[in-house]
């Protein structure tokens, strides 16, 4: 869990795991903000439509973020530890997840504001190019 810890550490991040209302195992996301972990629980915890796109995001153009789900909470733990290995030290990348964070919030409005913003390409929730 060293990449985890680093961006605890090192750069104040936040931790938060939560398990999922619609079953799809548990959460772990680390982010620059503690108001970004509480925002993606609360709109993946939300309602059906936020919650269904913000799970296919993280799965699919989001994949890229500092998210994983998993059966239980030490696969989790080990899956976001992988996948944030190669980044951690990024600046480029760091900004970026933040920058993510920041718009998933804005335009999450209980509707279709996170599908249409993916639909249209808003660069802020696109991979950037690390």
């Amino acid at each position: 869990m060293d990449a985890i810890q680093k961006l605890i550490l090192q750069y104040d991040w936040n931790l938060q795991c939560w398990d999922d209302r619609y079953s799809r195992g548990i959460w772990a996301i680390v982010a620059p903000q503690a108001n970004h972990t509480y925002e993606m629980r609360e709109i993946s915890d939300g309602g059906d439509i936020e919650s269904m796109v913000l799970g296919e995001y993280f799965y699919n153009e989001g994949s890229w973020l500092p998210v994983a789900i998993g059966d239980n909470l030490m696969n989790v733990l080990a899956k976001l530890n992988e996948k944030i290995q190669p980044f951690i030290d990024n600046n480029v990348w760091r900004s970026r997840v933040y920058d993510a964070f920041q718009q998933i919030i804005e335009i999450t409005d209980g509707n279709y504001g996170l599908r249409i913003a993916i639909d249209n390409k808003d660069k802020a929730l696109l991979k950037p190019d690390i």
